[in-house]
């Protein structure tokens, strides 16, 4: 804080995030991350981010890393694969609530743009890209229970009877693992706050 004293705070979803999009954590220096992006409004100019390739400077194993390179990278796409933005990423998105299928991954067939889910009135597919982007009429609107439906169904289709018994037994079978696995996460957890808590301690005792 403005005291120069260690302030202890449960991590943020926005801390994390920084944390894993920076070279430093992969142990690497690097210049040239982003660019002024001129605004059209006359404005003053803001920082954009530029893509890994574009970086002016990497110069590896600079710090004591905590994960590899090549885990970095695979980090970054993951996050960047999550982001939502229908309109200009070709990416699936995170998953989010709702129940309908094809959340991220619907493709208007006119257009060639993405759809998204939208459940304000009743639950459909939207193709909206060439409204938002060139002032023109919505691509199309579908009923997304229809759709659905007939993925369901060709899900279905796909799979023999002993294919599906089969996916059951390994569907419990994953259920049990990720029960044992989420145990022993919240166990690991519960250890690391109780080593933070007496970190902090032995920190403000010093």
């Amino acid at each position: 804080n403005r005291h120069g004293d260690l302030h202890w705070a449960r991590a943020t979803t926005s801390a994390v995030a920084a944390i894993l999009k920076n070279p430093a954590y992969a142990g690497a220096f690097v210049y040239g991350r982003t660019r002024l992006r001129k605004p059209l409004d006359g404005r003053s100019p803001t920082k954009a981010p530029k893509p890994i390739e574009q970086w002016r400077i990497i110069v590896k194993d600079r710090y004591p890393a905590y994960i590899a390179w090549q885990s970095y990278e695979k980090i970054r796409d993951i996050i960047s694969d999550n982001r939502a933005e229908y309109m200009r990423n070709k990416t699936r998105g995170a998953p989010r609530e709702g129940e309908l299928l094809l959340q991220g991954i619907a493709w208007c067939g006119r257009c060639g743009h993405k759809m998204y889910a939208r459940y304000k009135r009743r639950a459909e597919y939207v193709c909206n890209h060439l409204r938002s982007h060139q002032g023109l009429p919505a691509c199309q609107y579908i009923r997304a229970p229809r759709v659905d439906a007939a993925v369901a169904q060709a899900f279905l289709t796909a799979l023999a009877p002993a294919e599906i018994d089969a996916l059951s037994c390994a569907r419990r079978a994953q259920q049990q693992t990720y029960k044992a696995i989420r145990s022993n996460a919240e166990q690991q957890l519960e250890r690391r706050r109780y080593e933070a808590a007496l970190a902090e301690r032995q920190f403000n005792r010093v």
